[in-house]
């Protein structure tokens, strides 16, 4: 298995047998970490709190490993208020 260093904390995925190991984030900033603070209802996306230099929370759509900035700040573990 080839796993790319990384700089900072970025969240994995993972298969329950311990296999498929790989990145949720594609494009992950160099130095910045990224925390878990929920997931979507539908297990499709997390909404994550990324640090560095400016604080942001960012949805990430887990098929494609894409981020879309949500709000400056951090959102508290099960911070996704789901409607």
């Amino acid at each position: 298995m080839n796993l790319t260093p990384f700089c900072g904390w970025t969240p994995f995925c993972v298969l329950a047998g311990g296999t498929d190991v790989h990145p949720v984030i594609a494009s992950p900033q160099p130095g910045a970490a990224y925390t878990i603070a929920d997931w979507s209802w539908d297990g499709t996306r997390l909404l994550v709190n990324k640090t560095g230099t400016q604080p942001v929370m960012q949805i990430v759509d887990l098929r494609t490993g894409a981020t879309t900035d949500v709000a400056e700040g951090t959102a508290a573990s099960e911070g996704w208020y789901h409607y």
